[in-house]
């Protein structure tokens, strides 16, 4: 299990910054209903205060993400095909010495 930070600054009423390992976010709304803007996009909370229930939701992707690469669908489309899990990662199963130098060199 890691570490975790979290700190919350009030900067004026309805207004608060957070504080955590993975940056600063400004949070605006009162007791029971929260806009905040982070690094994974928008997210609205809305409950029932005192409660401990309440609901979150996420919109928007962020600025601060990359979306990992995907490998490249399957040759007719069956499971393994043409691509193949080996050691060092996932690797195509023919020969690469058919392909042009810059197919050659492609990693996921």
């Amino acid at each position: 299990m890691g570490f975790r930070f979290f700190r919350r600054m009030n900067i004026a009423p309805g207004v608060r910054l957070n504080f955590s390992k993975s940056g600063i976010s400004p949070s605006f709304g009162v007791r029971g209903a929260r806009v905040t803007l982070g690094r994974t996009g928008v997210r609205t909370t809305v409950g029932i205060p005192g409660t401990g229930l309440f609901y979150t939701e996420v919109a928007g992707s962020g600025r601060g993400r990359s979306r990992k690469r995907t490998r490249p669908p399957t040759a007719g489309g069956g499971v393994g095909g043409a691509w193949g899990r080996t050691p060092g990662g996932i690797r195509p199963r023919w020969p690469m010495t058919s392909l042009p130098n810059s197919a050659r060199h492609w990693a996921p």
